[in-house]
């Protein structure tokens, strides 16, 4: 089974975003890389904003600020990643550092959004977890295609 237990963003300002979250949203860090990454968490959720530098294209294709992927702890990455394969045979798998800033493989979702497996709860510790103060996610279409926005935008009524 799959829950979501990350959320990556890029700022230009990691410091002050990581001060908004953990003054209005009583989120505390779990640590900051020699980059300038922060990695905060609300006890069940890890929430990292990465410094937004010319090094991270080497980890994230699309340089954009604001929200960039998402996070799913998963029992078996193995398995993970056989049933992604069967789904989607030409399926893009890449291999992420892992730690508390990454996941251990990252895989893409039909639009290419970009999703970090980890089997290791992006580094919250199991003795602190608690119940997620994130309750909703909202994330736009990278490739929508014609077909999506019809259907999105289709109205029925009863």
């Amino acid at each position: 089974m799959g829950k979501i237990r990350y959320i990556a963003m890029l700022s230009h300002q990691p410091d002050a975003i990581a001060d908004f979250y953990k003054g209005y949203f009583d989120m505390r860090e779990l640590g900051r890389s020699p980059e300038g990454n922060v990695s905060l968490t609300d006890g069940y959720m890890n929430l990292t904003v990465f410094n937004l530098h010319a090094r991270l294209r080497e980890f994230e294709p699309r340089l954009a600020v604001g929200m960039n992927h998402l996070g799913i702890e998963v029992d078996s990455i193995e398995e993970t990643v056989a049933r992604y394969l069967k789904f989607n045979p030409n399926g893009l798998v890449v291999k992420e550092p892992g730690g508390i800033h990454y996941g251990e493989v990252r895989i893409h979702d039909p639009e290419f959004m970009p999703i970090s497996l980890s089997e290791k709860a992006f580094g919250v510790p199991a003795g602190e977890q608690q119940m997620p103060k994130l309750l909703h996610i909202a994330l736009n279409a990278f490739f929508p295609t014609p077909v999506m926005i019809t259907r999105a935008t289709k109205v029925t009524t009863a």
